[in-house]
């Protein structure tokens, strides 16, 4: 699972070149080109041996080569897939074997540069296969996570429990930007090979500050299964109407055989959450599930609780000046902290909640804000309250 973050393993050469001695050897041998991307990728779908899969990476790598360098692809394929012996060799090129010796070298070498340039080429272009099946983020730069994001980590990328780990916290919060924001951080460090998003967002800020409701949010269960499959499984195709067991036992087989990354959020949106958690329960194992959920699951086993805090008062003035200074507020984005401190003081460290007041400044006073605010809420809103339309025209979290 805890790939390392360099596209390349330590000792690509000599994995490389012991790969090439073990063309003709065990079928069940651990292959040299384990730690690569294209070897996961290939043995997830080649159902063969892990021998037969390393052979036809090497061989692959060594038709790249041949485009640009035959003479190296030819040595090495008649040195190792035809086990020509030097001496062989030398005679046949009519040179000394000390120099046959230097051309496998260099043709080795040549090699790793190949199988290294392919491995970049994949591992990018599955990174941005994964990043598509993120939802856009509603953010540039994230204040005030780092702690949140140096306490999950160490749990999502250990192959040990917990397996399940639940993000929960009140509208606004930061409950999606967090899951992302792990999420992103595993892509970007390939800590996992694939990801699964699946989301039912109950409502979208627009660009004027208005908070509008989305048609039908809620998903079944089904519903969840088949998402998943459409992204990690595209090309297995079901019949319409196939039977939920069968679908989920192709996606229990995929799960189990390699570690995933699978981000269910706004869980409670879902319309059977009860008879969904012991499904994902069973289909964890050594793949990692994060749930976001404004409900607590304190009361179901064997999941990791985290609730997301508010922001802290310095973080919260962060946020809001760099909200103003993206939304081209710049006496908002300058002003000192005697004049942003109340902001904060009326409506608490809730993201959300600290956006949208910058956002209505493009319209209202701030002061007018945060007056209605106060009328509607009293003095201070607390963290379990949320914001509601406090004048017409201004609607706040739902």
């Amino acid at each position: 699972m805890n790939h390392s973050q360099s596209v390349e393993p330590p000792n690509l050469a000599r994995n490389v070149r012991q790969a090439l001695k073990q063309w003709h050897g065990p079928s069940h041998s651990a292959s040299p080109l384990a730690d690569l991307y294209l070897f996961r990728q290939a043995e997830r779908t080649a159902h063969t041996n892990p021998r037969q899969v390393t052979n036809q990476l090497l061989l692959n790598a060594i038709e790249v080569l041949r485009q640009t360098h035959e003479s190296a692809a030819h040595l090495l394929q008649k040195r190792f897939l035809d086990l020509m012996s030097i001496i062989q060799l030398a005679n046949q090129l009519n040179v000394a074997e000390s120099t046959v010796y230097g051309m496998q070298r260099e043709a080795i070498d040549l090699l790793t540069d190949t199988v290294r340039n392919l491995e970049q080429a994949a591992s990018a272009a599955q990174k941005a296969l994964l990043e598509q099946r993120l939802p856009a983020a509603t953010y540039v730069h994230l204040i005030g996570v780092d702690e949140q994001l140096a306490h999950l980590l160490p749990l999502l990328t250990a192959p040990q429990p917990p397996w399940v780990v639940a993000i929960a916290g009140i509208g606004g919060i930061g409950k999606t930007s967090l899951a992302q924001a792990l999420t992103r951080h595993s892509i970007q460090h390939a800590l996992f090979d694939e990801v699964g998003w699946v989301s039912a967002q109950q409502s979208r800020l627009t660009a004027g500050g208005v908070i509008q409701a989305v048609e039908k949010p809620t998903i079944t269960a089904t519903m969840l299964i088949e998402k998943l499959l459409q992204q990690l499984m595209p090309d297995v195709i079901f019949a319409t109407g196939a039977a939920v067991e069968k679908m989920l036992a192709a996606l229990r087989t995929r799960l189990k055989a390699t570690p995933h990354l699978i981000v269910i959020d706004n869980l409670e949106t879902l319309a059977d959450v009860e008879s969904l958690l012991p499904t994902l329960q069973d289909l964890a194992n050594p793949t990692k599930f994060i749930l976001t959920s404004r409900k607590s699951l304190y009361i179901e086993p064997a999941i990791y609780h985290f609730l997301v805090p508010e922001l802290s008062e310095r973080d919260a003035l962060k946020l809001i000046r760099q909200e103003a200074q993206w939304s081209n507020l710049p006496v908002l984005a300058e002003s000192s902290d005697e004049v942003l401190k109340p902001i904060y003081q009326t409506v608490g460290g809730n993201p959300l909640a600290l956006r949208l007041v910058v956002g209505q400044t493009h319209i209202h006073t701030l002061e007018s804000i945060l007056y209605d605010l106060r009328m509607a809420r009293g003095s201070r809103l607390s963290s379990s309250t949320p914001l509601s339309t406090a004048t017409p025209g201004r609607v706040w979290i739902p």
